[in-house]
């Protein structure tokens, strides 16, 4: 693991809190793209999991509109509301019984659930970070307005 060198805001030209700005700003962008990313991951999962319910609630031989993407569905029915096939990723699927497959579904769920609180932390320390550098740059701003001598 990498080790964080500290170094005082103090010690910083300005031209170094800028550039140490930037970098913050970049990152916190990136981080609440990966929050993004997770929370739309998460909601998936969870009408995943959800679909499955509903499935088991079903009768054999019932019409159903199937999904093949977001936009396109296919009618057809229930044939098995025990056994479901469960798409793993990279074009991997798995027969599952609608007990596994929930299972599977809520495991997912909750990981990145787990992993949306980390980013959150991490995405919460940098905007505290950056709101340190923002303060400090002001200060050194001011101050150097102070020291210019007047026309």
């Amino acid at each position: 693991m990498a080790q964080e060198k500290v170094v005082s805001l103090n010690a910083l030209d300005p031209q170094q809190l800028l550039q140490l700005q930037e970098r913050l700003q970049g990152d916190i962008e990136k981080f609440a793209q990966s929050l993004q990313f997770f929370g739309r991951s998460s909601g998936l999962y969870h009408a995943a999991g959800k679909a499955i319910n509903g499935l088991t609630e079903s009768k054999e031989g019932q019409p159903l509109l199937l999904p093949l993407t977001q936009s396109l569905y296919v009618s057809g029915s229930v044939a098995s509301t025990d056994q479901v096939l469960v798409d793993i990723g990279t074009g991997y699927y798995v027969e599952m019984s609608s007990e596994q497959a929930q299972d599977y579904y809520k495991r997912k769920f909750d990981k990145l659930q787990e992993m949306m609180q980390g980013v959150n932390e991490v995405l919460k320390g940098k905007q505290s970070q950056l709101l340190q550098i923002k303060k400090a740059l002001a200060d050194r701003v001011q101050s150097m307005a102070a020291q210019q001598p007047s026309p």
